[in-house]
């Protein structure tokens, strides 16, 4: 729903309130798009790091592979040294393991967020009968590429999801409060253009959102 359009409808505190926590969600999820690439950045660097100390112990030991450690003579100093090295490796393998399984599930998060902000920003233009069945037909209409979350048809056509939420409201009218006052760019009925090169919509996964929302409610 657009906020200028539901200002004359709140009081001053309520409208205060609904717009702060639309700039927190929009700023949370600048947020989050730049710490997962600095994330990304962090463990990219850090296995490269990880290569050049295992090149540089295995020339240490004159050697090109790590299977050639079996064959290294019976000496203490070398038996010594590999296995400080293979301990040193496992050490590496395991804290970089636990790097990467903690950063997945930070990037996980902060993907969610992003999502969540995006779709509340892109679904407030419109005047929705029951905002939150919309919003889990969206939820599960959400592919990502690289960085960047796109509304997906059901005929494999990606778009922006400011755009894949305008293609609800146009194709399917019932679902807004007000048919024809479907915010900004809206005209009401399908979306212009050639039948090949319209997107297409499946109605009856709006049904089975309004059953999910019923069963959580």
């Amino acid at each position: 729903m657009d906020l200028d359009k539901i200002k004359a409808k709140l009081d001053p505190a309520e409208f205060d309130e609904l717009s702060h926590h639309l700039a927190a969600l929009a700023e949370k999820a600048d947020k989050a798009v730049n710490e997962s690439i600095n994330g990304r950045k962090t463990l990219k660097s850090e296995n490269e790091r990880l290569k050049a100390l295992n090149t540089q112990i295995m020339d240490r030991l004159g050697i090109s592979e790590a299977d050639e450690l079996d064959g290294l003579p019976d000496l203490k100093g070398q038996a010594e040294a590999a296995r400080s090295y293979e301990a040193k490796v496992k050490r590496l393998e395991r804290e970089l393991q636990e790097r990467t399984e903690s950063l997945n599930k930070i990037s996980a998060q902060r993907r969610a967020d992003q999502q969540a902000a995006m779709l509340a920003k892109a679904m407030q233009s419109h005047d929705w009968t029951s905002p939150k069945v919309v919003e889990t037909y969206l939820q599960s209409s959400i592919t990502w590429e690289d960085d960047t979350p796109f509304f997906k048809t059901d005929d494999g056509k990606l778009m922006a999801l400011d755009e894949g939420v305008k293609l609800v409201a146009q194709t399917m009218p019932e679902l807004l409060k007000s048919r024809g006052a479907g915010g900004s760019g809206y005209t009401g009925g399908k979306p212009g253009g050639s039948q090949a090169d319209t997107p297409t919509l499946n109605a009856s996964a709006i049904y089975q959102a309004r059953a999910a929302v019923a069963s959580t409610a």
